[in-house]
Order: structure tokens, then C-alpha cells, then sequence
């Protein structure tokens, strides 16, 4: 019998959070959202690096930081419920949510990338035989 490699042992364990009532599943990031977030972070640490005082001080570039950081948030909600657009978001969480989605989703990115090197066999290069 021809041996078939099980894809699912590659599946990362459940990890949810809790938000506006809905469980989001941050355990793996959809193939199709990672270059968008990929691409706001490495947006956000540009605009960002090495401006804390200016951060801390409001104006044009705390804002954008804001901005970066809703839409950072609200590709992976969208992509489990259409319904939790940016401007969702922006009208139902706190700051503290908002930062604490953020890190969890920067936390998964840099999961998800360190993953691509990673084990391609399944945990332990287990393969599962057809029947």
C-alpha cells in the first residue's frame, strides 16, 4: 500500500483568546494573511524604531502606529469573522485589548516563520499508512 504523510500532525496545539464575545483561533495564521501581516509589522517596527518619545508624545506618528496596529488586528479577525472589520475594532476595544491582540498576533508571525524551517515531517517524522 502506498504510504500516505498525514499534513494534520503539523497543526500547532489550540491556542484561543477570548474577544468581543467571539474565540479567535491564534494557533496557526491562515497561508493567505501572512505576507499582509508580514507586511504591517515590518511597517509598523519602521515607523516605529527608535521613536518612543515621539510615540509618547501623540501627533502624526502615534497615530499611524494606531492605525498600523487596528489593521494589524483586524486582518486576522476578519479572516474568522468578516464582521470584525478595523473599524469594528476601532468602536469596540480598548487600548489595552487592542496592544494585547497585537502582541499575541506578532507572537503567532513570529511562530509561524520559525516554523518554516521547521519539522516538514510531522511531529517526531511521524507518516500515517493507508488503509
Amino acid at each position: 500500500m502506498a504510504e500516505v504523510r498525514n499534513l494534520d500532525l503539523l497543526k500547532p496545539e489550540t491556542h484561543e483568546v477570548e474577544l468581543l464575545g467571539k474565540t479567535l483561533d491564534l494557533s496557526f495564521m491562515p497561508c493567505g494573511v501572512v505576507f499582509d501581516i508580514n507586511d504591517v509589522v515590518s511597517e509598523l517596527a519602521a515607523l516605529t524604531d527608535g521613536k518612543m518619545e515621539e510615540l509618547s508624545e501623540g501627533g502624526n506618528i502615534a497615530r499611524k502606529a494606531f492605525e498600523l496596529t487596528v489593521k494589524l488586528c483586524a486582518i486576522v479577525t476578519e479572516s474568522q469573522y468578516p464582521e470584525l472589520t478595523a473599524e469594528y475594532l476601532q468602536n469596540h476595544m480598548s487600548i489595552r485589548q487592542l496592544e494585547a491582540l497585537a502582541g499575541e498576533i506578532r507572537g503567532l508571525l513570529d511562530r509561524e516563520l520559525a516554523a518554516v524551517g521547521g519539522d516538514a515531517e510531522g511531529k517526531n517524522g511521524e507518516t500515517a499508512k493507508e488503509n
